[in-house]
């Protein structure tokens, strides 16, 4: 049988980081996991969101 083997980098797609320890094989597919730092930049963006919506409508209750 014969065996094929890669060197991949791995880079983000937002920001470009390399991703060393990301690749993960599954069967036949690869699974790449993102980004630590865009995932943490994911993260507090959806933080902020969700803080400015829930005091607008804790606003509007006090209005109201």
């Amino acid at each position: 049988m014969m065996t094929l083997r890669l060197n991949l980098t791995v880079q983000c797609s937002q920001c470009g980081a390399e991703m060393p320890h990301s690749v993960t094989q599954a069967g036949q597919h690869i699974w790449i996991a993102p980004c630590l730092a865009c995932l943490k930049r994911a993260n507090n963006a959806g933080f902020e969101e969700g803080h400015s919506k829930g005091w607008d409508e804790a606003k509007q209750e006090v209005l109201n």
